[in-house]
């Protein structure tokens, strides 16, 4: 429990620091460090032997892996401009909302989950 809360101390400040010098560099570190918590969990390591893993495996599969960040990306800010339209619509859009964005955060997590077996079998 205590290596998630370090790693997520340790990548928000990391990804803070990226944005203010503009988006791109919270990009690269939020890429870097994308299979710390999927690490931590599968391994049950320290969070920092978690985020060097990760940018180790990263580092090693940059094709695959850019490809599946870029793919969570774009679905991710789909769901968010269309949780932003569905936003204005009183009740019934919040409640989907709300759903699209757990279902993309599932979604997620079982992409990073099955992309990291993968990458390391």
């Amino acid at each position: 429990f205590m290596s998630i809360i370090t790693a997520s101390i340790a990548i928000s400040f990391l990804i803070s620091i990226g944005l203010m010098f503009l988006l791109i560099p919270s990009l690269i570190f939020t890429y870097l460090f994308m299979f710390t918590f999927v690490i931590i969990v599968l391994k049950k390591v320290s969070a920092f032997s978690a985020m060097k893993e990760s940018f180790s495996i990263i580092k090693s599969n940059i094709s695959d892996t850019i490809t599946l960040f870029l793919v969570l990306f774009a679905i991710g800010l789909l769901v968010r401009i269309f949780g932003a339209i569905l936003g204005s619509i009183p009740i019934i859009g919040v409640i989907v909302n709300v759903f699209l964005s757990s279902a993309f955060v599932a979604f997620s997590a079982v992409s990073l989950m099955l992309a990291y077996r993968e990458l390391t079998s």
